[in-house]
């Protein structure tokens, strides 16, 4: 599987100092790509650079040219050919006289009989397939594409660009030649140069991920930028400025207006874990910046006796709540008997740009369904993954097994519910916090407290029917830790 994470790790969250973003989105990206066949020969890097060679058969083609009409002929600067000149004179293939440059007998020894280039270099020829980015015309390497990868966002390319690729790849495949060569790790390969590039033959057309994460200041969380990070070091990103302006302009397209009104909707979670919101209700209202304050000041993410909902700021898909999701089921699975396990594993997306289109979508959900699995036995089939959903709604169905639409109406658009019936629930308001503009900062909580889980059942079963256990665990047979 592409992307798939690891998430059964606590998460815990570095000082304040060392986080000076908040991952408020995850999503996969396709780059577009194509396979190029490049014919080219490559020269064996000996005493002296090809440079030093070209200069070397000048002087033999015109003995005695004067050394101003030498830089003026490779238009280097007086610093650059003092340099050429030192190599070529201490290599005794070229001599100094009077301001006038002279080939030696050495240099004369190069040049077999009725040959005008000089045997410096044993020139091979090769064939390479290389594969190309189709926006920035940077080296790529092709990715398989599996079902899920339809669910993706495709970054926009230039038409006209893609058209005119084939005359771009020569620049590009010069410019990273090395880099192609340090990838293959072949020592030959390493102590060779490019001597020329014969023919370019486009080849077949492939996508590849691009994991973007959407962060935002602490300060204003609502205007997250994207972040390629985990996809190229920041060196080769000079290089692929097309397509970090590609994903930039998918990362403005994700922005939201919703009405005055929309802050209502966080009652929800006032409503599905009353004891937990105490301390952020104010008046029956939810307190969205106390609780945002809250949320990013969690130092460690672990469940215990008296903590058995913890606070979520930003998607599911995060490494942090990755981790604390995987991190309940875990442990409410242990403690959990093999009968009163869930059939059934069920997911509300909200309505929100590209939400799921990430491949750590489906890496959830298939670790969730081994959690269950491991306790029932290999011979069990695992639960089914379902994809809730509004009539006309879209979502990443691939990732999932089924998809239900509600018969009743749904839950408001902002509201996101990871459901395992009777073991966990986990859910998130996606809004831009109490703006009306902005990118959305998905905002709740993850919880294993039987009655938290309970409450999210009989909420969602209020649209469509949701299959829940007929026994439950006991307060006392939940084994958390003390703290």
């Amino acid at each position: 599987m592409i992307g798939t994470l690891t998430l059964n790790r606590i998460a815990e969250t570095p000082d304040d100092e060392e986080v000076a973003d908040v991952v408020i989105g995850v999503y996969d990206a396709l780059l577009p790509g194509r396979n190029y066949k490049i014919e080219h020969k490559v020269a064996e890097v000996g005493k002296v650079s090809l440079t030093t060679e070209f200069l070397v058969r000048l002087i033999y083609s015109v003995d005695g040219m004067p050394e101003a009409e030498v830089a003026k002929f490779f238009d280097f600067s007086p610093q650059e050919m003092t340099f050429l000149l030192n190599d070529a004179v201490s290599l005794g293939y070229v001599s100094r006289d009077s301001g006038r440059l002279r080939i030696t007998r050495a240099g004369r020894d190069l040049f077999l009989t009725g040959g005008d280039e000089p045997q410096i270099f044993n020139v091979e020829k090769r064939t390479s397939t290389v594969g190309f980015d189709l926006i920035s015309f940077a080296p790529q390497r092709w990715d398989r594409t599996e079902a899920f990868d339809h669910c993706l966002h495709s970054l926009e390319m230039d038409t006209e660009m893609v058209s005119n690729a084939s005359g771009k790849i020569p620049g590009s495949f010069k410019r990273h030649f090395t880099e192609l060569n340090t990838r293959k790790g072949a020592r030959a390969y390493l102590k060779r140069s490019l001597y020329s590039i014969d023919a370019v033959t486009p080849a077949e057309k492939f996508s590849a991920l691009v994991p973007v994460f959407v962060k935002a200041p602490r300060a204003t969380l609502t205007q997250g930028a994207a972040n390629l990070l985990e996809w190229r070091p920041e060196d080769e990103l000079d290089d692929r400025s097309g397509v970090a302006a590609a994903v930039g302009n998918f990362v403005d397209d994700l922005r939201i207006q919703v009405a005055d009104t929309a802050i209502n909707e966080y009652r929800l979670l006032i409503e599905l874990a009353p004891e937990f919101f105490r301390s952020y209700t104010v008046k029956s209202e939810f307190s969205v910046l106390r609780y945002q304050r809250y949320a990013l000041g969690m130092k460690e993410h672990r469940f215990h006796k008296l903590r058995k909902t913890i606070p979520v700021i930003g998607p599911f898909f995060s490494p942090i709540n990755s981790g604390v999701l995987d991190l309940a089921v875990n442990q409410a699975v242990k403690y959990t008997p093999a009968s009163f396990l869930p059939s059934k594993i069920y997911w509300k997306a909200p309505r929100r740009p590209y939400w799921g289109t990430t491949w750590v979508l489906p890496s959830i959900l298939e670790k969730v369904q081994e959690r269950i699995v491991e306790k029932l036995g290999t011979e069990d089939l695992p639960p089914e993954t379902v994809l809730l959903l509004e009539s006309h709604a879209q979502g990443p169905i691939k990732a999932f097994t089924k998809t239900q639409i509600f018969s009743n109406g749904g839950p408001p658009d902002s509201v996101e519910i990871f459901l395992v019936p009777g073991v966990a629930a986990g859910v998130l308001i996606h809004l831009p916090g109490t703006a009306t503009y902005g990118h959305a900062v998905p905002l709740g909580f993850i919880s294993v407290d039987p009655h938290v889980v309970s409450r999210t059942e009989e909420y969602l079963s209020q649209f469509g029917e949701i299959e829940v256990p007929k026994e439950r665990v006991s307060e006392e047979d939940i084994d958390l830790p003390e703290e």
